[in-house]
This record gives C-alpha cells, structure tokens and sequence, in this order.
C-alpha cells in the first residue's frame, strides 16, 4: 500500500512540474540565506520525520545537516486477534522487536532549476551520509501457557512473554502487552546510512519553504536487525516522499527589512 501512495506522490510532482515550468519569467529569487525545514516522511518501509539546517556555499550549492527518527516496518506484517479472545487487542503474529532509528548526518545540494517566479518551482538533487542508530525493543504478549477445567468450564491463563516461532501459534496468544513492556531491553544497533533525492520547491513567499522531496536511502547496520521472527537484516534500502515546510533567513537583511519585504509581496 505505501509502494503505491509513492508512486501517486511521484506522478503528483511530475505533473506539477510541466504546470509550473511555462509560468517561469526572469525574476532573482532570494540567494543569500539559510534556512531551518522539518519533513513528514513517508517510506516503503515505514514513516518518520526529520529536521535539516541548510547554509549556502554558492549561488546553486547548499550544505545541510540533519537529523530524523524513522519507524521500521514488515511488508509481512498483518493484524490480528485470536477468535477465543475477541476482547483484547490486535497483534501481529511473528513481531518480535519495535524497530525505530535515529538519523544524524550531513549533505550536500545542488540547483538544477532556479525559482524565476513565486509560482514556479526549484528544482535541486542531493545526497547525505551519516550514521544510523536502531532501537529494537522486544515486543510482550499475553500467552497462554496453562488451562484448568473446573466443573464444565474451561480456564485460561496467560502471562508476558516474548514470542517463540517453534513453540506459539495464533491461537496461543491473548494480545499484545503494553508498548512499554521490554524498553528496558531495546538494543541498540550502530550502522551507517546513505540517501540520494531530488527536492521540488514551490513556495510562493521567498521567505518560507514548502517542498516535496522523492529519493532513495540504503541503511547498513553491525548487525542484523530484527522486526519479525527469523527475518533479521543487515540492509535496508527504501523509496521516500517527504513534504518539507520552515523559514528562510538571510543574515544580509533584518527582522523589519523581511517583514517589509513580506508586504510589499503580498501587494
């Protein structure tokens, strides 16, 4: 489901940017700033979110550092609930670990196609390396693991544990525990990450950023990282849109020169 939200994310890019392209007229955009921008991100393996700083090093290249926290993924993973138990909630069978990872890294970006108008787009590729942190947190559930029978009734009773693919079914398991259950013995797993993309910018005040960002990031871990049972890996590559939103400022102009400017556009 997520591989097919990207690929309408993409198609949305590519018409908007034959739209955009013949409304380009010959117009300087503001060159000299540096800007602050969070991203919603959405994976073929997952969601996240992240935050970048970029400084300006010529009038098309940009440096940038940034950081994100991202939420892995199965494709395998299916919800659900055992039939004995319809009161509880849904698990899904085989997980065995909450998968999130933490970002820290540094890039570089290049301009392709400059902004000329306020309703045009920019257009830049980019790459960033750096390191990436996993959190594997085990994940309880509440299973069976003893019956009574008393007069003509059947007892069940279970406890936290984590899961065991040669010795639980679907049927043994009641629910799943609190998420909080087991963060005490999350590991954590070092490795390294690189991503190239292309950043579509279409904000129409010089002062904001709005863009949407597709691209590719490939993620190498020490160790294998494990979100179901028996299905651990060491590498991870996945597609990502991301739509990006902050501020632009220059160290050339003051707070009032920007909020003239800012009026003087919006008549």
């Amino acid at each position: 489901m997520t591989k097919y939200i990207l690929v309408m994310l993409l198609g949305l890019v590519i018409s908007g940017l034959s739209y955009s392209q013949g409304e380009i007229i010959q117009q300087k955009d503001l060159n000299y700033y540096n800007e602050n921008s969070f991203g919603l991100k959405l994976n073929s393996n997952g969601f996240g979110l992240d935050y970048r700083f970029e400084y300006r090093y010529t009038n098309k290249t940009r440096g940038f550092l940034e950081a994100g926290l991202d939420v892995l993924k199965d494709p395998k993973e299916i919800k659900l609930y055992n039939p004995f138990f319809t009161n509880q909630n849904k698990f899904v069978y085989g997980k065995i670990n909450s998968v999130f990872k933490i970002l820290v890294g540094t890039g570089i970006q290049r301009e392709i196609f400059s902004k000329q108008d306020k309703n045009s787009l920019s257009i830049r590729y980019q790459i960033a390396i750096g390191g990436s942190f996993a959190f594997a947190k085990p994940i309880y559930y509440n299973i069976v693991d003893s019956t009574e029978i008393i007069g003509n009734n059947q007892y069940f009773y279970w406890s936290p544990q984590t899961f065991n693919l040669d010795y639980h079914n679907p049927t043994d398991i009641v629910s799943r525990e609190s998420w909080f259950k087991g963060l005490s013995e999350t590991q954590i797993i070092p490795g390294v990450y690189v991503r190239a993309g292309m950043n579509f910018e279409f904000s129409n005040d010089r002062f904001k950023t709005k863009a949407l960002e597709i691209g590719a990031e490939f993620d190498i871990y020490s160790k294998k990282v494990s979100i179901m049972a028996e299905n651990g890996q060491q590498f991870f590559l996945s597609i990502y849109c991301s739509y990006r939103f902050g501020y632009k400022y220059s160290t050339l102009i003051s707070r009032d020169a920007r909020k003239f400017l800012r009026t003087q556009e919006k008549n």
